[in-house]
């Protein structure tokens, strides 16, 4: 045996229904079973105890309506003989007494607006046995009553003006119609329910009953085949546009500034030194140099000492000389540029402080080959001063601030008025301030550093982001108060150096052949 629950899921997964044609109310159910004569014998039972029901529920709700009238009618009725008699009395006093057609009109309305809330609370009564007063239905009508209980009022402030004695007979005659009115009404109503009563039937009807069915509806193997086939089509064409989706990333400068509207202020080479430089890293090796002192004439370096020609200019226009560099995603380069980007900038005879500012996965002390120690967290909650979180790197003039512990409301610390004064004070200290922010389509951390930044640069890796993705940054970027005034792809191969201009082709030209020449071309 199973139990009712079991059984009940049982049939609800085996039985079907769909409304055909639409909106004609007409429903073609089915049921699913091992042999054709059961699945014909349980839907024809499920059909004819639906229907049964359907019936009762007709009478119950009518049991329930009746009851609700019976409980007003000796209330009322009590009501309208005491109107009545009030009235008479009334009358039998003061004689008979002529009342204005103005106030027979706010008689009639106020009466119709009586009768109105009377059929309304017998709605509502009915409703209540069957839903919550929170429903949408009940308080719909409860909402309706409101009007009409304010118009009543309404009318009802209008009789204040009239003399006493209309005011009197108005509220008599009220009391005597009203109550008469709904008393006729009750009495209808009652007579009308045990008619329907017993009278009743459903509002659904069974058409047609099921038969057994002739061929089996499972499995259809024509249509599993068909299926199958379609949906392995599916699949490898799915496969293959995702390929060349995801290796259509980002190659050319100049397709950038076209679509966006923003300059691309460097093309950084794919450098193998650099890669070996990260292996050593991610193996913890020790004495690990970034490149622009492991290998100052890489091709990569030479072309960030041509961006930090670029920057010099674009900072003279800025409102401040910091620097906030930050990627569309995760594993463009950013932090490598932000390191060697500091570096360049120290070799030329700049004071540069750089900032790791990505208090989530920052790692710009593995990069320097620094030991991890406070940082900017702690400078920010107030653990630690200044000085004791400034590391002073080789060559002099470039020091440097780590993130520090890892806080559980990154963003709620750059926020803080300490983190603005570390900012004003390197302007003052320093020619130039760089910060590492996380990627911006992660994090908002970027925007909310780069409303400080006189100038924000977006990082992008070759082949890898897309222009969908440097679009949606820059339009975050642009939410948070902070424009990006340029754009660095980074990782380009150097193949396609050439092939995309000069901005560092004719650089690896000449050095391909054993020298290099510093020429105009290339910064270009």
């Amino acid at each position: 045996k199973i139990s009712l629950v079991a059984a009940a899921g049982a049939l609800s997964g085996a039985f079907t229904a769909v409304e055909y044609p639409n909106y004609s109310g007409i429903l073609n159910v089915g049921f699913s079973a091992g042999e054709p004569e059961q699945a014909a014998t349980i839907l024809n039972a499920i059909l004819d105890n639906y229907q049964r029901r359907n019936v009762e529920r007709k009478g119950e709700e009518a049991d329930k309506t009746l009851e609700f009238l019976e409980k007003q009618l000796p209330p009322l009725k009590a009501r309208l003989e005491a109107a009545e008699s009030a009235y008479n009395d009334y009358l039998r006093e003061h004689g008979t007494i002529d009342i204005t057609r103005e106030t027979e009109n706010v008689l009639t309305s106020i009466m119709e607006i009586e009768n109105e809330l009377f059929t309304l609370q017998q709605e509502r009564e009915t409703l209540r046995s069957r839903f919550k007063p929170t429903h949408p239905k009940i308080r719909s009508l409860d909402g309706l009553m409101a009007t009409l209980t304010g118009k009543l009022r309404t009318l009802e402030q209008q009789t204040e003006a009239l003399p006493e004695v209309q005011q009197t007979v108005l509220r008599l005659s009220r009391d005597v119609e009203v109550n008469s009115s709904l008393y006729s009404r009750l009495i209808n109503a009652m007579q009308e329910l045990r008619i329907a009563k017993a009278g009743t039937v459903g509002n659904a009807r069974i058409i047609d009953y099921a038969l057994p069915p002739t061929f089996p509806s499972a499995p259809n193997l024509r249509k599993t085949v068909a299926i199958s086939i379609l949906l392995g089509l599916f699949l490898s064409f799915a496969m293959i546009f995702l390929l060349v989706k995801l290796r259509h990333g980002i190659e050319d400068p100049d397709e950038i500034e076209r679509a966006l509207g923003i300059p691309v202020f460097g093309s950084v080479p794919f450098s193998n030194t650099q890669r070996k430089i990260a292996k050593r890293i991610n193996r913890r090796k020790t004495r690990v140099r970034p490149l622009a002192l492991e290998a100052p004439d890489d091709l990569a370096v030479e072309s960030i000492r041509s961006l930090r020609t670029s920057l010099h200019f674009l900072l003279l226009e800025a409102g401040n000389t910091i620097l906030l560099i930050t990627g569309a995603t995760q594993g463009v380069g950013k932090s490598f540029l932000c390191v060697n980007l500091s570096l360049v900038l120290s070799q030329a005879g700049k004071r540069v402080l750089l900032i790791d500012a990505d208090l989530r996965k920052g790692h710009l002390n593995r990069l320097l080959g620094v030991e991890a120690g406070k940082g900017l967290s702690e400078l920010i909650t107030g653990e630690a001063e200044r000085d004791a979180v400034l590391v002073q790197m080789q060559p002099q003039g470039l020091d440097f601030i780590a993130t520090g512990a890892r806080p559980p409301n990154p963003s709620e610390l750059l926020m803080h008025e300490r983190f603005s004064n570390l900012l004003h004070w390197g302007t003052k200290q320093y020619d130039y301030v760089v910060v590492d922010a996380p990627p911006i389509l992660a994090v908002t951390d970027p925007a909310i550093i780069g409303t400080h930044a006189g100038a924000s640069l977006l990082v992008a890796r070759a082949d890898i982001n897309t222009l969908g993705q440097l679009d949606e940054s820059v339009k975050l970027m642009k939410q948070g108060g902070s424009n990006v005034r340029g754009i660095i792809l980074n990782g380009i191969l150097p193949q396609r150096g050439y092939r995309y201009g000069y901005r560092y082709g004719y650089r690896y030209g000449y050095r391909s052949e054993g020298k290099y020449v510093d020429t105009s071309e290339s910064q270009r």
